[in-house]
């Protein structure tokens, strides 16, 4: 289990918190979506559920043990996180970027085993990133280059997942199809991913973390009227079910 307590975080010692007080637990085989405004910190807290940011206080452990007693290593077989696509990406084909995804289990010389290669095909497969396994990231559009960041997080096969918006450069129909294989996926990781999909979260979570723009954040098992306006402002209840 990924559990927070009593997390809170700044950027600079002087400035006000940026999130204040967070408790929650992530449990294997959950999909859990984080919804907020932008500028609430929402990526912030990936950041510090990974370990590639340290809290101001409280606690981020994983089945027991503080995550920052962890080598960087062993996170990541443990946590996979996929960020926003960042605007340059380097001219690796599709299928050398997902094989980055299992770097953590590479030998000391970067050689892929059996294994490896075994897994990168598999996850090719699931995403229907096959046909596209040659081509170079930098022809690929915006929609593809996120569905092969997502397969690199997956080719390590981490039973905890962290995801910024996954689905935010994806027609319908590839957005639906992602997120009903994440809900599905046969090793069944604890997944939080960002969102700002209302609807779609109401299709697919199984609960939801809710973080306004003071930096508190509440757990909740639906979305309505009252939590989405506080959230983002009345006129967003428009896209409730």
């Amino acid at each position: 289990m990924l559990a927070v307590h009593d997390l809170f975080f700044r950027y600079q010692k002087k400035s006000p918190f940026l999130l204040s007080g967070l408790s929650f637990e992530l449990k294997e085989g959950e999909l859990v979506m984080l919804l907020g405004a932008n500028g609430t910190g929402k990526s912030t807290l990936l950041g510090l559920l990974n370990g590639r940011l340290q809290p101001d206080s409280g606690t981020v452990t994983l089945n027991g043990t503080a995550l920052s007693s962890l080598p960087a290593r062993d996170r990541a077989k443990l946590i996979a996180t996929v960020h926003q696509l960042p605007e340059e990406l380097p001219g690796f084909t599709v299928a050398e970027m997902v094989m980055l995804g299992r770097t953590p289990y590479l030998s000391r010389l970067g050689n892929p085993s059996g294994t490896d290669r075994e897994v990168v095909r598999e996850i090719l497969d699931l995403l229907e990133l096959s046909p596209l396994s040659a081509r170079d990231m930098r022809q690929l559009s915006g929609g593809e280059r996120q569905r092969v960041m997502l397969a690199a997080a997956l080719a390590r096969k981490t039973p905890y997942l962290l995801l910024d918006e996954p689905t935010a450069a994806a027609d319908p129909a590839h957005r639906i199809s992602l997120l009903r294989l994440l809900k599905n996926l046969p090793w069944h990781p604890g997944i939080l991913t960002i969102t700002h999909d209302i609807t779609a979260a109401q299709d697919f979570a199984d609960r939801y973390l809710l973080l306004d723009s003071t930096g508190k954040l509440e757990t909740a098992s639906a979305l309505n009227a009252e939590n989405i306006t506080r959230l983002y402002g009345k006129d967003a209840v428009f896209f409730l079910k």
